[in-house]
């Protein structure tokens, strides 16, 4: 085919430059060799709702690759930016990267055969994760409804987008939490925005509660026969004072007395045989069998056992009146006098207001608690006012489970269990 060799150098040489040229973007005569592609950071840690600009170079030119730059020379499909996984992060024709969920993935520059990678990650965690107490270190630290923090004895206001947490005073950051992992009883964090810093820990314990700090905003309401009780405005919406004490109680952290509900009669042992308002003949209920109003004021005055021992301006409260004390108080764990329990924190003033202590020890008992393995970390329970309107068997209450979290719930409960009361007063209502 090829006369001599000459000729056949000179053809091997021509097919070299015509493939390389397919892989050199040019303009004019302009002629960009690429020998690869980098980046400006193959790692990157952001919050959702982060934006971050990666910068790329063609090499060995050192070109930063732009939207003009890509346009300008006709690159469309060639030099590109892309993300295997938009759910996480989205990248910007210009290299911004938008952080959009919790996850890792990758971000990418193509250009042409070569590629260079950023691994993104995306950490997110909820608020409602870090409130109360920890230990850090040789201190303690308490993140506060009210949007401060208490490190030591030091009160500082706090940041947080869902991966930091910063302390402030007025001087500016005093310390900076970069959360790696949040869950009930250890937050793992590191206090710079790399990944190889050393990793650290806060855990969770219960905010020792001292009684001086209930009384300061309980004052004397009177009950039956004159005697005066101790109560606390919350200042909740519905404007209900709670009673400082469970029924049966004269100390904040004692369980009290146990009631079935609908009973004025405290007991120690609960069935449904031994239940007031259980007819064993017909198998059924005598009284309240129909509740057409979900969460309504059900029991008759008769019934109500904080009536009975404290007079008619108190009650057992309503479903409505404990969601609004769950809804609008923050609830953590705290300790009063060596007695585990929640501490309800009005949410616009925290630590700082008035404060609801309720134990969770021995507020609560069945025939069935043992068998369903309750006893395997520590339940409490408060009676409401109602019962359900799905199964008359059942009635309305407030849960607490502690096992190194507190967490509360409405729920329902039977009738016939044996369930404390933290009785509300209306009087001034």
């Amino acid at each position: 085919m090829f006369k001599n060799s000459r000729c056949f150098q000179l053809w091997i040489v021509l097919s070299v430059l015509l493939l390389s040229a397919c892989d050199k973007p040019s303009v004019g005569d302009t002629v960009y060799v690429i020998e690869g592609v980098s980046i400006s950071s193959d790692y990157m840690l952001m919050a959702v709702g982060d934006t971050e600009n990666l910068q790329a170079l063609i090499k060995p030119s050192d070109i930063v690759i732009t939207t003009d730059f890509i346009k300008r020379n006709n690159l469309e499909g060639r030099i590109y930016w892309k993300s295997d996984n938009e759910k996480i992060a989205t990248v910007s024709p210009d290299g911004v990267v938008h952080a959009v969920g919790p996850g890792i993935c990758n971000v990418s520059v193509v250009c042409g055969m070569y590629r260079a990678t950023c691994r993104v990650e995306i950490r997110h965690f909820e608020l409602a994760q870090l409130y109360g107490a920890w230990k850090a270190g040789t201190d303690s630290l308490f993140i506060d409804f009210d949007g401060t923090a208490r490190l030591g004895n030091v009160r500082y206001a706090f940041q947080f987008d869902g991966m930091r947490l910063n302390l402030m005073d007025d001087m500016g950051v005093k310390a900076k939490l970069i959360l790696v992992s949040v869950n009930d009883s250890i937050v793992k964090y590191h206090d710079k925005l790399k990944e190889s810093d050393r990793v650290l820990s806060l855990h969770r314990i219960a905010y020792c509660l001292d009684m001086s700090e209930l009384l300061c905003n309980n004052k004397l309401v009177a009950s039956k026969n004159d005697s005066l009780v101790m109560a606390v405005d919350m200042g909740l919406s519905d404007h209900t004072l709670w009673a400082m004490a469970n029924l049966g109680s004269s100390s904040p952290e004692l369980p009290g007395s146990l009631y079935a509900w609908a009973e004025c009669d405290p007991r120690n042992k609960f069935s449904l045989e031994s239940y007031k308002w259980y007819d064993q003949t017909t198998c059924d209920l005598t009284k309240y069998m129909e509740c057409s109003t979900p969460g309504a004021y059900c029991l008759d005055a008769s019934d109500d056992a904080a009536q009975s021992v404290l007079g008619s301006s108190w009650h057992v409260p309503s479903y409505n009146e404990m969601k609004v004390l769950f809804e609008e108080c923050g609830l953590v764990w705290a300790r009063l006098n060596g007695v585990d329990g929640a501490l309800f924190l009005n949410k616009k003033s925290g630590l700082g207001g008035p404060k609801l202590f309720l134990p969770v020890k021995d507020t609560y008992a069945d025939n069935n608690s043992k068998k369903n393995g309750v006893n395997a970390f520590v339940t409490g329970a408060y009676w409401t006012s109602s019962f359900s309107s799905v199964n008359p068997f059942n009635a309305d209450y407030f849960s607490l489970s502690l096992k190194n979290c507190l967490h509360g719930a409405m729920g329902t409960a039977y009738r016939y269990s044996g369930i404390c009361i933290r009785p509300v007063w209306n009087g001034g209502n």
